[in-house]
């Protein structure tokens, strides 16, 4: 979920960058190796969503559902249903994109990854986006104080930002920095 607290670094997303993403996934599957090709497919559809190609992002992201169906729920599976969070809210269809965001956050909480803090942070500033409110003070300072604690450094940062757009104080908090076992495990 490293990405996820990228505000709008589209830059990166630029389309020679999606023809290598594409490129790798069409190489997987002629490997007959479904996992990376899922993985690929996730980080795509989110690249996808975060320039605006979201009829595209859903056909990618509808692919990589049905990889994780035959592979399993993994680290990307939190991450899909955030991208299809996303399509759903692009739409202006809220009840879908709540349910793919608290999906996501379940999920994550079930995987018991990293990442429920920036999922949680996620569907907080999703519904924020809605016309209603982040959440409390307090249960905001418990998002970002997860997301610091387990989160990658992009998505701390991402938090910290949050945290100070909403006149929420933290405690020194101590970042203990997800690494690749982590996010495996």
């Amino acid at each position: 979920m490293r990405v996820l607290a990228i505000d709008t670094a589209l830059d990166a997303c630029s389309a020679a960058v999606l023809d290598t993403k594409r490129g790798g996934i069409t190489a997987s599957e002629t490997l007959g190796d479904l996992f990376p090709s899922g993985y690929g497919r996730t980080w795509l559809s989110f690249a996808l969503c975060l320039v605006g190609e979201y009829q595209e992002a859903e056909r990618v992201a509808a692919v990589a559902l049905e990889t994780e169906r035959r592979t399993g729920k993994n680290h990307c599976s939190v991450l899909i249903r955030h991208v299809l969070s996303r399509i759903w809210a692009s739409r202006g269809d809220q009840d879908g994109a709540r349910r793919y965001a608290e999906a996501a956050v379940q999920l994550a909480r079930q995987m018991q990854c990293g990442c429920v803090g920036i999922t949680r942070l996620e569907k907080a500033i999703q519904e924020e986006a809605f016309g209603g409110d982040i959440g409390p003070r307090g249960q905001l300072a418990e998002i970002v104080t997860e997301t610091i604690r387990r989160g990658y450094p992009d998505e701390v940062r991402y938090a910290r930002r949050v945290a100070h757009r909403h006149g929420v104080a933290l405690p020194h908090i101590a970042n203990q920095p997800r690494t690749s076992a982590a996010v495996s495990a």
